[in-house]
């Protein structure tokens, strides 16, 4: 594991050119550090300060205390922590049948109101909490990355119409190769939550996934209890966490 540390920074190509900073990230697991982590994570810090980052991000990957403990005695301060589940095919159960919303395909015609729905939907995203921007900066980053989703034609896009208005969307990036769907963005409009659009949405997928992929993974923040016993009712079981920290450099 803890080989990756010695290999150069990943920036963020996407992230630093939207928000205009220069963000890297790398990703540490295993089960316990060796006695050098402490000096390689400040050897980390050295380069990027030489390579004017000015956020570096790391994603600790099915956490404990040993490592966070060196994590944080570099001064990074934990901003995420998320919960990743898998379904695999065959389902055996999807839960009781209470989502039942009209759900289609997305249209173009339907992108401005998908974009106007993941303006607010995501407060608990770590990016609200480590500073990248101001908020209504992170808000526009969410729409964006909505907006790229329709257009990809590597996703599947569903939504569900309310009164001839879309109240929520959800969307799937696909692995073709490998059989693989991602649930990446679910939303729903503010006014009609706790109505089991959100259930209709998934259930969506993977009644679409039966015959075009073996698996669904989806991540899921750890605080979001309701999300996650819904993804448990519907079949996903729990296959990794992760914590995400950060430090400011500039």
């Amino acid at each position: 594991m803890d080989r990756k540390l010695s290999l150069p920074l990943k920036v963020d190509k996407w992230d630093s050119g939207f928000f205009n900073v220069k963000i890297a990230r790398l990703n540490i697991s295993g089960k316990k550090p060796d006695k050098s982590l402490t000096r390689r994570m400040h050897d980390l810090i050295e380069l990027a300060m030489r390579e004017n980052i000015a956020f570096l991000v790391i994603k600790l990957v099915d956490p404990n205390p040993a490592f966070e403990e060196v994590i944080r005695g570099v001064n990074f301060e934990e901003c995420g922590e998320s919960v990743e589940s898998t379904l695999v095919y065959p389902v055996s159960s999807s839960g009781d049948n209470s989502g039942n919303h009209k759900v289609r395909l997305f249209k173009a015609g339907d992108r401005e109101e998908v974009r106007n729905i993941a303006k607010d939907a995501f407060r608990l995203s770590y990016l609200y909490k480590c500073g990248f921007a101001k908020r209504n900066i992170i808000d526009s980053y969410h729409m964006q990355w909505a907006e790229n989703l329709t257009k990809d034609k590597n996703a599947v896009v569903f939504v569900v119409d309310v009164c001839s208005k879309v109240a929520g969307f959800i969307a799937m990036s696909v692995d073709e190769l490998k059989r693989i769907g991602v649930i990446v963005l679910v939303a729903v409009k503010n006014e009609y939550r706790g109505l089991n659009i959100g259930k209709s949405l998934v259930q969506e997928c993977i009644e679409w996934g039966i015959s075009n992929v073996k698996s669904i993974e989806v991540k899921t923040q750890k605080s979001n209890k309701k999300a996650l016993s819904l993804y448990e009712k519907m079949g996903f079981k729990v296959v990794s966490t992760d914590k995400i920290f950060y430090k400011r450099m500039i």
